[in-house]
């Protein structure tokens, strides 16, 4: 349910996707996607409860709230309507200490080893570099999910060296599944859903599936989740408060794509087997 007074939008977009998917899939999968994660833990101790009591769905949002404005004030505003921008908020709750890949390459000129821990290696958040996209789509304003992540994975990135300062290709490889990638889409560098995306790891092709998709317009986020049967269900904090509405039966990218006139900026992906 909305803050109408401290506004809540973008915790309650990611929130409801986190929720409803753990609702299908139990408590087990929400820890295990950042076990080690102490802000995310908390959120899984509040939807256990919220089992039971839904206002804690609310008490749980808040008491997250009150420490990321501790961590960081800037990027999470605790009081009034400044909203959050919501890749921060995938950022710190999915991060893992031990990451899910390695990025780094010897420099050509002095042989130090160059390291670069990109979110797509640590947390399964993929945010869009515009320098980056600059580079590889060139004359592209709009890919699919899928060229964004063939393309992160084989297209190396320009990295300073710490000991001599020499730009060094730096390739990003995984070496464990992400259970969810989270995928940013920005205007002018939009990426387009796709069903399923698929990626190499370890020698392994692996693949996820589209599950949650995030919209942002008119300064406010909402959201849609897909339940275990591939029905999606929309929600919107402010007119759906704590339910969800089902809307569609079948996968539509186009569709998808925007919702009650909001464009998405955000596309959850998770692991199949």
């Amino acid at each position: 349910m909305w803050d109408a007074v401290d506004h809540s939008c973008g915790f309650d977009a990611f929130l409801s996707v986190l929720w409803n998917l753990t609702s299908d899939r139990g408590l087990p999968w929400l820890s295990a996607l950042s076990p080690d994660n102490d802000l995310l833990q908390s959120v899984s101790a509040a939807f256990l409860l919220a089992h039971h009591a839904p206002e804690y769905l609310e008490i749980g949002r808040d008491a997250l709230r009150d420490k990321l404005v501790v961590i960081d004030p800037n990027a999470f505003p605790r009081r009034g309507t400044t909203g959050i921008v919501l890749t921060e908020l995938v950022r710190v709750l999915l991060r893992r200490p031990h990451g899910f890949g390695s990025a780094m390459t010897h420099c050509g000129t002095c042989s130090n080893l160059v390291r670069h821990v990109p979110d797509l290696i640590s947390t399964g958040l993929w945010p869009i570099d515009p320098f980056w996209w600059r580079t590889v789509f060139p004359q592209s304003p709009s890919v699919s999910a899928q060229e964004f992540v063939t393309a992160s994975l084989d297209t190396p990135l320009s990295v300073p060296c710490s000991a001599c300062g020499t730009q060094c290709a730096v390739s990003h490889e995984l070496t464990s599944v992400p259970p969810l990638l989270v995928m940013e889409s920005l205007p002018g560098t939009t990426i387009t859903p796709c069903e399923t995306v698929t990626a190499v790891v370890s020698g392994v092709s692996v693949c996820w599936r589209l599950v949650g998709v995030i919209y942002f317009g008119w300064r406010h986020y909402t959201s849609r989740f897909m339940d275990q049967q591939g029905l999606f269900w929309y929600h919107d904090g402010v007119t759906t408060a704590r339910y969800c509405i089902r809307e569609s039966t079948s996968y539509n990218g186009a569709w998808l794509s925007n919702a009650r006139s909001r464009t998405h900026s955000h596309l959850v992906y998770e692991h199949i087997d």
